[in-house]
């Protein structure tokens, strides 16, 4: 068993992965291509606020549990694109609203071009 220390309280690996696997069934709503709605905590000096995120995967980092997935969208006119870790404790919920068809692993050409239509949504 392996145990990680951060400021002497031991957390095991092994009971952490199951909890982290059961949130929301994640591996068919974040995928690339797909459009989702995220709600996210956001710590303002002592408020805590929730954001509406709407936006495109672009792009997942599997790297076990500090797995990321990078999403893009429009803010007043200027493609913005964030990065989220896929077990965060800050994620209340994720919706998938719209899939479209892709045939890459990763997005980033959609950086580059100023607009591509992608069956009725412009972005």
């Amino acid at each position: 068993m392996i145990t990680l220390k951060t400021n002497d309280i031991k957390i095991s690996k092994i009971l952490l992965i199951p909890k982290l696997n059961n949130k929301n069934n994640l591996k068919n709503i974040i995928n690339i291509g797909n459009f989702i709605t995220l709600i996210y905590k956001i710590q303002e000096n002592d408020k805590q606020k929730l954001q509406k995120i709407e936006g495109l995967v672009i792009s997942i980092q599997n790297r076990s549990i500090s797995k990321t997935f990078t999403i893009k969208r429009t803010v007043e006119g200027i493609s913005v694109e964030q990065t989220f870790p896929y077990y965060s404790n800050k994620i209340i919920s994720i919706e998938k609203t719209d899939h479209v068809k892709v045939r890459r692993a990763k997005l980033y050409f959609l950086c580059l071009n100023k607009s591509i239509k992608f069956k009725g949504r412009r972005f």
